[in-house]
């Protein structure tokens, strides 16, 4: 199986909350979008390119479901209840499904956030920024 998360930092405001899902020096987040405590849509990274993923598959817990990409932890977002690529990622690749998880109040590198040159992880990317919480 391979490796899940050590931690999970939460970040909210009256709209958002964002999930920084933390691996040994890699930051990933989630950020949920609601209305009326319905999830309205969600937004992750690919590389540092931004993906929203509007109206998102939720469970029966009103949560969205995430799959992590080994190595690269990349999130996907579940976009519909019968999304394929979801589905086959999730069945075929060693992973286990986490269901709870504590979030912790700390704070993110600025280098995850910020705008800018993004080479820590090949290839080389410029960054438009992950945008603050209001």
């Amino acid at each position: 199986m391979r490796k899940v998360f050590d931690k999970v930092i939460g970040e909210t405001d009256q709209t958002m909350k964002d999930y920084w899902f933390v691996w040994s020096n890699d930051f990933e987040p989630i950020r949920i979008f609601h209305e009326n405590r319905q999830i309205t849509s969600a937004l992750h990274r690919r590389h540092w390119k931004h993906v929203d993923v509007t109206n998102p598959y939720t469970n029966g817990e009103n949560r969205v479901e995430a799959f992590f990409f080994p190595i690269t932890h990349t999130p996907m977002i579940r976009k519909a209840e019968l999304d394929i690529d979801f589905y086959l990622l999730a069945k075929f690749v060693a992973t286990n499904k986490i269901d709870n998880y504590d979030i912790v109040d700390e704070p993110i590198p600025q280098y995850f956030k910020s705008t800018g040159m993004k080479d820590q992880h090949f290839p080389s990317v410029a960054y438009q920024g992950w945008a603050p919480l209001e």
